[in-house]
């Protein structure tokens, strides 16, 4: 795969803004995170984890709250940002997202009609049906490491990609 040029974020804008939040648990396996099935919108049958768009006059934290609320029922406490997101849809527009990880919630775990939620081992990930650009950050996230990733898709096919850290 061919890396993301300067270049071509040189002037990224994106009317989209939006937030994605991994919450994580010890379970009967070691740890756990929570992920979803998506069921519509954008990446529908992807795996992921809770998120969406802000709304206007909403912070990223904010919105990374109700958005987990939403679509999976429990309310998230003090989610800590953890990377930046670009991305650049040739066919569609582009996308600007910001990546919390929580340990802590409250409230019971319900499906909605956006997702079906599911606990996962962190050390069986299934990134063969997430997001392309996955297998490259979240590790490293994982791993303690502050992120930034510039990713170019077309359709739901990544083209290239560039993870910078802080």
């Amino acid at each position: 795969m061919q890396l993301v040029s300067e270049r071509e974020f040189a002037s990224f804008q994106s009317p989209e803004h939006c937030v994605i939040t991994y919450l994580f648990r010890e379970g009967e396996s070691g740890r756990e995170v929570l992920l979803i099935e998506r069921k519509k919108g954008r990446g529908v049958g992807k795996i992921s984890a809770p998120g969406g768009h802000i709304e206007k006059g909403e912070t990223a934290l904010d919105a990374a709250v109700r958005e987990f609320r939403e679509e999976v029922g429990v309310t998230v406490k003090e989610p800590c940002l953890v990377g930046k997101m670009e991305f650049l849809f040739r066919d569609d527009s582009n996308l600007l997202g910001y990546v919390y990880f929580a340990s802590c919630f409250e409230g019971q775990l319900a499906e909605s009609d956006e997702a079906r939620p599911f606990w996962c081992p962190v050390k069986d990930l299934p990134y063969e049906r997430m997001w392309n650009d996955d297998i490259f950050w979240l590790p490293c996230a994982l791993a303690g490491r502050t992120f930034r990733i510039r990713s170019i898709y077309k359709e739901d096919k990544q083209l290239t990609c560039r993870l910078d850290f802080a």
